[in-house]
């Protein structure tokens, strides 16, 4: 009657190890699991769904996010595979479909992958938000938009602002790192480069652009003292 649902306790996870996943794929393929604490959907048009076949959302609000994202680089790269882009992927869906919002809060995100050297690189994502709007397939003049906000390793502040157009296989991209001590990243910067960090802070990190199909152009600021 109020137009809403709600969730609470949902699981996506394979009752496998990530090996015997891996293995039924010959090329590189993300692997990702995950959970979630609550799940809120407001202004619900249950009659379009039924009797029209349109999912039409208002708001979906959802809470204590934590997903894992596996991928076993010793494995090699589908050539013939040209992924697209959100825009394009919500544009190609059979089923009409409105959600004006999505909100998510409280998120984590562990992204591992096994490095064609046999070892394993691990970053964390925490303390994250982010917000989606205009996610259509019935129009094509308001953008796909993201903004996000998270801490890489619990130390690393960052904001993500991306646009996605429906129309084209392009977006923009704009995003902000705020200060913080190097050496805090160590491990991280060890996991996935032949360097180390012994001391030094980065006073910020901005940078912007538009990709395209095959390329992309924009330009970065990093500032930094005592590296």
């Amino acid at each position: 009657r109020d137009k809403s649902v709600r969730t609470q306790g949902v699981s996506f996870k394979p009752n496998i190890s990530e090996a015997a996943m891996q293995a039924r794929y010959h090329f590189q393929h993300a692997q990702v699991s995950g959970t979630l604490g609550d799940l809120q959907m407001t202004g619900v048009d249950f009659d379009s769904l039924i009797y029209s076949r349109k999912l039409l959302i208002d708001q979906i609000l959802l809470d204590k996010v934590s997903t894992s994202i596996f991928k076993d680089k010793t494995k090699p790269i589908d050539t013939k595979r040209f992924p697209v882009y959100p825009g394009q992927t919500i544009a190609a869906l059979n089923m009409p479909i409105i959600i004006n919002q999505v909100k998510a809060t409280n998120v984590s995100l562990v992204s591992k992958e096994k490095k064609p050297d046999g070892s394993v690189g691990i970053a964390n994502i925490n303390r994250g938000t982010a917000e989606i709007k205009h996610i259509s397939n019935l129009t094509s003049v308001e953008m796909l938009t993201l903004k996000a906000d998270a801490y890489l390793e619990n130390k690393a502040h960052f904001h993500l602002n991306l646009q996605f157009s429906c129309l084209e296989p392009q977006f923009s991209f704009d995003a902000r790192i705020d200060k913080f001590y190097l050496p805090d990243l160590k491990t991280l910067f060890q996991s996935f480069t032949p360097a180390k960090i012994n001391i030094g802070t980065l006073d910020g990190v901005t940078f912007s652009g538009r990709a395209f199909r095959t390329n992309a152009s924009g330009s970065m600021t990093f500032l930094y003292h005592d590296l």
